[in-house]
């Protein structure tokens, strides 16, 4: 099973008060662990393959992604993490600790320039100074970024 995450979390607005701040933080962690392996049980059954995680930056896509590949593991699902420049921390706490668990850790930068250098490769040879310049424009969009993360997890 491929897991690079499953839901999207949602990130508190700055209004809300945190579990912590308002004196409910068992009840609320409670609440999200029987969520959590709510979810996991669901992810578990035959047929599921992949999950992912979305969302801005900092809340929490690597965190539920390892929690959610962990518990997998321990009900006995084989898991592979993906994640995307993770942090050092993280997949250290992970690497070969957790039996039925692997890591990959995939490097966005060095992705999206070996997708640029190959499409300049395959499709800029042809191209006139005019073409190569749009081409050359065109992979400076953030789309460009995301379709070599796609190609990425597909070879992954």
């Amino acid at each position: 099973m491929h897991t690079t995450s499953a839901t999207t979390p949602r990130s508190a607005p700055s209004t809300t008060a945190l579990p912590e701040q308002n004196g409910a933080s068992e009840s609320w962690l409670a609440e999200t662990r029987e969520s959590l392996d709510t979810l996991v049980a669901v992810l578990a059954r035959p047929g599921h393959g992949v999950v992912m995680t979305a969302g801005s930056a900092g809340v929490g896509k690597s965190t539920m992604a390892a929690a959610i590949a962990v518990l997998l593991a321990r009900r006995g699902c084989a898991v592979r993490l993906v994640l995307t420049d993770a942090s050092g921390e993280l997949a250290r706490s992970l690497v070969g600790k957790i039996d039925g668990l692997t890591l990959v850790n995939i490097d966005s930068e060095a992705e999206t320039a070996a997708y640029c250098a190959e499409v300049v490769r395959v499709r800029g040879g042809a191209l006139n100074q005019a073409g190569r310049a749009m081409l050359d424009e065109d992979l400076q969009a953030r789309s460009t970024a995301e379709l070599a993360m796609f190609r990425a997890f597909a070879r992954e």
